[in-house]
């Protein structure tokens, strides 16, 4: 879903020189300018926003989710709740011992 690498709105495919008309949707990094959605949108929604295909379907932000789930990993590391668990490997290379 996500394609960072394309530039410009979804809906018409244009670019546009005012950056202050283009919404980056909050879930698939999709760019669209505010005059293109319908309804139309004369100003930047407050909060997260979601373009019309992210809105439209259940999800989970993941992003979000991975990084509360890293954090409080890192906190209960921190607080010697859990251990790390670290792996050791063995290497013999061939003509080496």
């Amino acid at each position: 879903r996500s394609r960072p690498w394309e530039q410009g709105c979804r809906l018409c495919e244009g670019a546009e020189e005012d950056e202050s008309q283009i919404l980056l949707c909050d879930h698939c990094d999709g760019q669209y300018h505010m005059h293109c959605l319908r309804p139309r949108l004369k100003t930047v929604p407050k909060g997260a926003w979601l373009c019309p295909t992210c809105s439209a379907e259940p999800h989970v932000m993941q992003s979000s989710t991975v990084e509360d789930k890293v954090r409080d990993m890192a906190e209960a590391v921190e607080q010697g709740l859990v251990t790390r668990h670290v792996t050791e490997y063995l290497v013999k290379w061939r003509g080496t011992s």
